[in-house]
């Protein structure tokens, strides 16, 4: 099940994101690469990274489309399964038991590549929202990352980056 928007034991970032999951994402690919060099600094010990290439909906039709990245540690259990059914947050916290904490968020307007373009379904260099994150445990260690665009279609993009405890 998704976390429903109006759930108060919900997180502010399940909140963001739990409406994608009405359907389930499409996970394209799976795999390792050498951890990207924007988020070297924030994964020092870690010299590859797990990576899956995904595709979210809302409301069956594509909404973001790309890559999140953690430590080769937590791909047991986070499945290709779960992870088109739950956003990674929910996952780490309720998989691995981790206090996420904090999360630091990038966001621009770009033009959409092709390749993004025609996953999302829209023509190339239609504007989309370039969204970067990292996001930490209450050790202050990251222990995620992804890059997504997402449709320009009008919308309110409004969150809170701090996560509950307990």
């Amino acid at each position: 099940d998704t976390v429903s928007l109006a759930n108060p034991a919900a997180t502010s970032l399940e909140s963001l994101y739990s409406r994608e999951f009405t359907t389930p994402a499409r996970i394209l690919e799976i795999g390792e690469v050498a951890t990207p060099t924007q988020f070297g600094p924030y994964f020092p010990d870690e010299g590859h990274l797990t990576f899956i290439h995904r595709l979210a909906f809302r409301d069956d039709i594509p909404w973001s489309y790309g890559t999140l990245y953690y430590p080769r540690r937590f791909a047991e259990k986070l499945t290709e399964e779960r992870l088109a059914h739950f956003p990674t947050y929910r996952l780490l916290r309720e998989l691995y038991g981790l206090k996420l904490v904090r999360s630091h968020f990038e966001a621009k307007a770009v033009a959409a590549a092709s390749d993004v373009a025609s996953f999302l379904d829209i023509d190339p260099f239609s504007a989309a929202l370039a969204l970067s994150c990292v996001t930490f445990d209450d050790t202050g260690a990251a222990v995620g990352a992804f890059e997504m665009t997402f449709r320009g279609d009008p919308f309110i993009f409004s969150f809170e980056t701090l996560h509950e405890l307990g």
